[in-house]
This record gives structure tokens, C-alpha cells and sequence, in this order.
């Protein structure tokens, strides 16, 4: 028992090391629903549809999912970060983008999965499916 609870406040993140973790916008995010936009560098809480019709099928199909725009102003990598598991990708002209790497966050930021793209300028559709719940925090910026 007392080894469980020094374990436990061994892993519990000071307010420090959630400052550290935490990527600039993920903190209070925006509310984005299926065909809306993101606006980059600002998280957005995705609510996932049932039966929704993503432009292009997505990799790993699933019962609910999410489409949103945005708009990136330079070419470079870019980060796609998640609160959860999901499957992400990224379409330019009804083609998904291949990933350029994938990752976690940091233990006390918040963010559970990162995808990076090496994307140009210009518009794009980010497409979530299959996580396990029905929202997801979402976030598109430079990597």
C-alpha cells in the first residue's frame, strides 16, 4: 500500500512540468464540430459524428468521425496533436498525406498522441476517426 502511494506522488505532475508540457493554445480550447475549420496554433474539442462521410476513406474506418479545414500559412513541418487515441490524416486534393512521424506527448501536457507532416501552404482537411469516445482535443501547429 504505501509503496502504491509513493508511486503515485511520484508520478503526479506539479504545476511546473504541466507549464512545460502543456504546447502554447492547448489549454482552453474551442468547440469544432464536423465540416468546421481550426484555426492553427489553437486546440479545438472535436465532437465526432456517427455515420459521417469523410472525403477521403480513412485508413482505419470507423463508426464515428470528423472532417475539419485549416489553413496552413507556410510551408515546414506541422504537428497534429490528440487528447486520445485516434486515427488522423491529412488530406490535400482528395489525397491523404503520409505522416512524417509519430509520437506521445510529454506525461503532464495533456497531449496523448502527435502525428507530424511535412505539409506546403495551403488548404487542408484534417480527418479523426475511430477514437473511443466522442470528442476529441485536436491541434494543428508548427512541429
Amino acid at each position: 500500500m504505501i509503496a502504491a502511494l509513493l508511486l503515485l506522488q511520484a508520478a503526479a505532475c506539479t504545476p511546473a512540468q504541466v507549464a512545460k508540457d502543456t504546447p502554447a493554445g492547448w489549454a482552453s480550447p474551442a468547440d469544432a464540430a464536423d465540416g468546421g475549420a481550426l484555426a492553427i496554433g489553437r486546440a479545438a474539442t472535436v465532437a465526432l459524428v456517427t455515420g459521417a462521410r469523410p472525403a477521403v476513406a480513412p485508413a482505419k474506418p470507423a463508426a464515428a468521425s470528423a472532417s475539419l479545414g485549416f489553413v496552413v500559412p507556410r510551408a515546414g513541418r506541422w504537428r497534429v496533436s490528440l487528447d486520445s487515441g485516434a486515427w488522423v490524416d491529412v488530406v490535400r486534393d482528395g489525397r491523404a498525406v503520409a505522416s512524417a512521424a509519430h509520437g506521445h506527448g510529454a506525461a503532464c501536457g495533456g497531449v496523448r498522441k502527435r502525428v507530424d507532416f511535412e505539409l506546403g501552404a495551403g488548404r487542408y482537411v484534417l480527418q479523426l476517426s475511430g477514437a473511443a469516445g466522442v470528442r476529441v482535443r485536436a491541434m494543428v501547429s508548427p512541429a
